[in-house]
């Protein structure tokens, strides 16, 4: 009976010990468990944030080199921007011509259409005349007393940097460059309003001499206004032109 309560108190002793040791281990792998879960919620935030950063980075240098091409893109738009509006703003324009207002004879050129005949052979429309003459009614010329002029309308005002007017000349006929050009600007159609910007050089007798040639006579201005008024002192009857060209600051 004694043998049977030392075997008994022995398997509760071993029960014992068992049990306390199951707590144990459950309670040392507890903090392992825990340890692990931490290292892997630390792992996914660090995938994560490593994954949003990427994914930050690749949109900043998409959204760069978005930037990039459209800054090469405005500026070849700029570029052509500049070839256009920086060009002639007296094309197309309208104006008014001095005296009767009309051209000389048959010489009936459109003076602002982009067209600059070279042809000094051709009597006809691919120019336009002034014309004068000592002796003729002063109503029935364009410029009377040798002196004429044509004022094209801009249609609003602008900054304005070169004027361009293509000449012919023809001396075996008498058709002669003129004597000079000058440019008035004005922000009225007023003949009265225009003041003086600069003179036009052109070929003079000498240099033109029997010839028979057309040339562009050209000079920079730095001034603004809305009309701009063209003045010649023809050098005989008839002096030829077919285009004038007015030039903006843009």
């Amino acid at each position: 009976m004694k043998k049977l309560s030392f075997i008994l108190a022995l398997v509760l002793v071993l029960s014992c010990v068992l049990v306390a040791c199951g707590d144990e281990t459950e309670a040392s792998s507890t903090p392992e468990t825990e340890s692990s879960v931490a290292a892997d919620a630390s792992s996914e935030a660090a995938t994560e944030e490593s994954s949003e950063a990427a994914t930050e980075e690749s949109s900043e240098a998409a959204v760069e080199e978005s930037s990039e091409a459209a800054t090469e893109e405005s500026t070849e738009e700029s570029e052509t921007g500049t070839i256009v509006t920086g060009g002639n703003v007296a094309a197309g324009r309208p104006y008014t011509i001095s005296g009767n207002g009309k051209p000389g004879g048959n010489y009936t050129a459109n003076l602002t259409d982009g067209v600059a005949g070279d042809d000094v052979s051709a009597y006809n429309d691919t120019w336009f005349a002034f014309y004068s003459h000592p002796t003729m009614d002063p109503s029935n010329l364009n410029a009377p007393e040798g002196k004429g002029y044509v004022i094209i309308d801009l249609g609003e005002k602008k900054d304005l940097t070169k004027v361009r007017i293509h000449c012919g000349n023809q001396a075996p006929s008498g058709v002669n460059s003129p004597l000079w050009f000058d440019v008035k600007i004005s922000d009225s159609a007023d003949v009265d309003s225009f003041e003086y910007v600069a003179e036009v050089p052109v070929k003079d007798s000498a240099e033109a001499g029997n010839a028979t040639l057309a040339y562009w006579a050209e000079v920079d201005i730095n001034t603004s206004g809305r009309y701009v008024m063209i003045s010649v002192q023809a050098n005989g009857t008839w002096t030829w032109i077919n285009e004038i060209e007015i030039y903006d600051a843009q």
